[in-house]
């Protein structure tokens, strides 16, 4: 979630900078910056030749609230099993979240009710429920004040990065850091002024064992004097919970570890993993070891990035690689996929080039127009909703689509001559369903836009020509 520009000289999204954002805005963002962690420097993965950058990860911990006061009382271990998620159920629940709502049945199949809470400084956080396989860990909370949260009631369900502090994870006393994530893993709504509901995903970076203890940890900063608590929803505290998990029940297929071999490099599979909640695919990455950043920010010699191969079933099916915040400097890379049929019996690894012969292209903003991003592959437009609170577009991926950047695809509204529209302030967000694949990208006005009405077409970025290398392609069995 960004707040956009539109500055010609830069191709983005025309606002009026010259417009200060509303105080409310300041305050919230101002909230989730101090939450965070330290930032990294990253690298930007490759998008076309001689185009190696970096970028910085928003976040190093991805939010995770849980808790189980029985279960962790008695020791007993928590299974999945089959129980309604509160935040699936609420008044007018189904349509705030375009994330977790596509998932709902296959995650409140494999659910654990957990009904702990903290209360501290005037907020209370309660873990409602949580869903766990080897690969994911989804966390359903509600957070409840004594007083009412300063919010614009417009905007609520676009904040929820900004509301919600980012809870780290301890895996059996050992702290586990997500590498990257997904740009739409936090979602939430305001039930009242009082009371936000959130949901959050994590792609664990390591496969998750058959038993632990799974400890969370509310928000902190360290200095020089030590470490000391952050902040939840703009409030300063302490929120640590821990749960045992039991998840040996639940089947996984996998593929092992080992070394791919292309002719642009070596790649080290971790291991890829198609379980009950998704798809994961995890890498070992050997740095470049010398030389200041960013001139070492990129794989060591003979190497390549994760993000630079295709991966496709024995049923054709090209899986979708989930967008990412951010490049990741650790060792260990794992992304989420979607698109994998559930009966599949291996997964090709194609490595590709992307050609520079690309550039900006405009399309109808209507039903059925194609968005090719590259010369193989790109968008199909499935629907159009637009009003003067926000432009909603769902778009269906085909061929085999490479990461290209944070976001599944950018686009700039333009007019029926091709010009781009003057918009006001907005945000951007941009959501993936795991079960489709569907892309739901959304810009959500700060006031009303009278003008809504002019946009008849988008402007998108072009890579060029798509080049995979079918003859050095790796296939292995998924077992």
């Amino acid at each position: 979630m960004t707040i956009q520009r539109n500055d010609p000289e830069i191709r983005e999204l025309k606002q009026l900078l010259d417009t200060p954002e509303p105080e409310w805005v300041r305050q919230k963002m101002s909230q989730v910056y101090a939450s965070l962690p330290p930032r990294q420097s990253a690298p930007v993965p490759l998008r076309r030749a001689g185009r190696v950058g970096r970028t910085l990860l928003i976040a190093a911990a991805l939010g995770c609230c849980l808790s189980l006061s029985v279960l962790a009382a008695s020791g007993e271990l928590g299974r999945m099993t089959q129980n309604l998620i509160g935040f699936f159920h609420g008044e007018d629940a189904e349509s705030q979240s375009t994330t977790y709502q596509p998932m709902a049945s296959l995650l409140e199949a494999h659910s654990l009710e957990v009904g702990q809470e903290q209360t501290q400084n005037g907020l209370t956080v309660r873990v409602d429920e949580i869903s766990v396989d080897h690969n994911f860990i989804n966390v359903f909370s509600t957070f409840t004040s004594e007083t009412p949260f300063a919010l614009d009631e417009d905007l609520a369900g676009q904040l929820s990065l900004s509301l919600n502090g980012q809870f780290s994870f301890v895996i059996d006393g050992q702290d586990v850091t997500d590498t990257v994530y997904a740009t739409d893993q936090t979602q939430g709504y305001l039930t009242d002024e009082y009371t936000y509901k959130a949901a959050q995903r994590f792609v664990a970076s390591q496969p998750l064992p058959d038993t632990f203890t799974l400890e969370l940890r509310s928000p902190r900063y360290t200095d020089e004097e030590g470490e000391h608590p952050g902040t939840f929803m703009g409030v300063t505290g302490q929120w640590d919970f821990t749960i045992p998990v039991d998840i040996s029940d639940l089947a996984q297929k996998t593929i092992p570890a080992q070394t791919l071999t292309f002719s642009s490099g070596k790649l080290e599979l971790n291991q890829f993993s198609a379980s009950a909640l998704g798809t994961v695919a995890r890498f070992e990455q050997p740095m470049a070891e010398e030389g200041p950043l960013p001139e070492n920010a990129g794989p060591a010699e003979g190497y390549i990035w994760a993000n630079q191969i295709i991966l496709r079933d024995d049923g054709g099916n090209y899986l979708y690689p989930v967008p990412l915040a951010g490049y990741s400097l650790d060792d260990t890379y794992a992304s989420e996929y979607v698109g994998l049929a559930e009966n599949a019996g291996s997964i090709t690894f194609l490595p590709y080039t992307l050609g520079q012969d690309g550039g900006f292209e405009k399309s109808p903003l209507k039903e059925g127009s194609v968005l090719a991003t590259n010369s193989l592959s790109g968008y199909t437009i499935q629907s159009v909703l637009s009003t003067d609170r926000e432009l909603t577009v769902t778009l269906q991926p085909y061929g085999p689509l490479p990461r290209i950047a944070d976001h599944a695809l950018e686009l700039w509204p333009c007019d029926s001559e091709g010009n781009q529209v003057e918009l006001p302030r907005c945000l951007m967000n941009s959501t993936v369903d795991r079960t489709t694949g569907l892309v739901t990208y959304s810009l959500s006005y700060y006031e009303p836009f009278e003008g809504f009405d002019q946009i008849t077409q988008v402007e998108y970025s072009s890579y060029g020509t798509l080049t995979l290398g079918e003859q050095e392609a790796v296939t292995l069995p998924l077992n």
